[in-house]
């Protein structure tokens, strides 16, 4: 089912599109693809409420899912900026990472998993370093 308008066989404007898997898009489309605010949701559970540009969540936006909450920024379908993410359940639950995203990852985990040791010198000037590089992206 469809609501926007379908110049030239892609939907453009507001509308709403439910698709074959029970995936369910609200808002705007552009050139027959997901781009500006609207609300995303599957049928496992996911759901995104945010900005898209071009099919991917990209800006400001939340992500949810059945162990976590991601609120912050979005680049490409990824977590990307600053955000923050919450445990909601499993052995972690109720812990949250607060800082910056880079590409889908925690900065401060890219550093450990470079073998760098949180608390170290090496490991901030690490997050610093990757940190100055997220918000130094132009979009």
């Amino acid at each position: 089912n469809k609501d926007a308008s379908i110049p030239g066989d892609k939907m453009h404007g507001q509308g709403t599109f439910t698709f074959a898997n029970g995936s369910k898009y609200v808002s705007e489309w552009k050139d027959g693809k997901k781009h500006g605010q609207g609300t995303f949701t599957s049928p496992d559970g996911h759901k995104y409420v945010g900005e898209f540009k071009d099919d991917k969540f990209h800006g400001q936006g939340t992500f949810t899912d059945a162990n976590s909450e991601y609120v912050g920024e979005f680049k490409d379908g990824k977590q990307h900026g600053r955000g923050a993410l919450t445990f909601l359940s499993g052995t972690v639950s109720g812990r949250a990472w607060n800082g910056y995203f880079m590409n889908g990852d925690f900065v401060p985990n890219i550093c450990t998993d470079m073998g760098l040791t949180k608390g170290t010198p090496e490991h901030g000037k690490c997050v610093l370093k990757l940190m100055d590089s997220v918000m130094s992206e132009a979009d």
